[in-house]
């Protein structure tokens, strides 16, 4: 179990990458983890019909806090120890996720509000999502040292995320054009994977951009995408992991909206 406990923290290490801090206010890599977490946790509250969400909410915020103490108590050195302001810190953060999540829920709901920027939010939460998951783990290091960042690569973070969003627009088009499932994801993975080896061939050819932050690396196609196994993996499945995500947090803000229709009706 040691081992395990090894492990995490140091596949965690990053995010305690500071970002800003104040005498009142202290954030982290971990800070963006409670925005999402506070996002998420309030959205399958509401789709699953929870009363007292907000006070399911602060509860599983403190609960977590403690859940940290506690690790630490038994000396567990999974998580870093935290100072009081960026334990409060964490919980206002997740907190304005959850309200982020309650806005969102309650646009969705609103018939007479306009849908474009609804379309637009699921996009870019599933893209930077998984980008900020992916970048941050895969840790990339550039010859370059201006696109080097500490603890999350923002150069390689922002490219997923533009890539991302792209990938998802470019699922929902064939969506409308192709009626078959596979038929969707192979026509997209062909685009998706034309344009990666194009960006790859600019950057290493004519910008002569590349990553060297990971040993054991090879290319994966006609001497492009240097990495190790696990970035050609992921590489090779990231539309399929971008759509699932997508589809994922589709499903249970559509379930959200309706269960705050029902909720809305029985308060008239």
């Amino acid at each position: 179990m040691g081992g395990f406990y090894q492990w995490f923290y140091l596949r965690t290490n990053w995010l305690y990458t500071k970002i800003f801090e104040n005498g009142l206010f202290f954030f982290d890599y971990w800070s963006l983890v409670h925005l999402w977490s506070g996002l998420v946790i309030f959205l399958l509250l509401v789709a699953f019909k929870f009363n007292h969400k907000w006070l399911w909410l602060i509860g599983l915020l403190f609960a977590y806090e403690l859940l940290e103490i506690g690790f630490l108590f038994f000396a567990l050195h999974i998580f870093k120890p935290e100072t009081l302001k960026d334990q409060v810190t964490d919980v206002l953060v997740g907190s304005l996720g959850g309200w982020i999540s309650y806005q969102l829920i309650s646009l969705t709901s609103d018939k007479a509000f306009s849908y474009k920027f609804l379309q637009k939010f699921p996009l870019v939460f599933s893209s930077s999502t998984l980008a900020f998951v992916w970048v941050g783990n895969y840790q990339y290091q550039y010859n370059i040292s201006i696109l080097n960042t500490p603890g999350l690569n923002l150069w390689a973070f922002f490219l997923w995320c533009i890539g991302g969003y792209y990938t998802l627009k470019m699922y929902l088009f064939l969506k409308k054009c192709i009626s078959k499932k596979y038929t969707q994801l192979i026509y997209l993975w062909i685009v998706y994977f034309a344009i990666l080896l194009i960006v790859e061939f600019i950057a290493y050819n004519w910008l002569h951009i590349s990553e060297i932050g990971n040993a054991n690396k090879t290319s994966l196609i006609f001497d492009l995408i240097h990495g190790n196994y696990w970035l050609h993996l992921y590489y090779l499945i990231a539309p399929f992991l971008m759509i699932l995500l997508y589809e994922t947090f589709i499903v249970f803000l559509i379930r959200a909206k309706e269960a705050a229709i029902q909720q809305g009706k029985r308060n008239k």
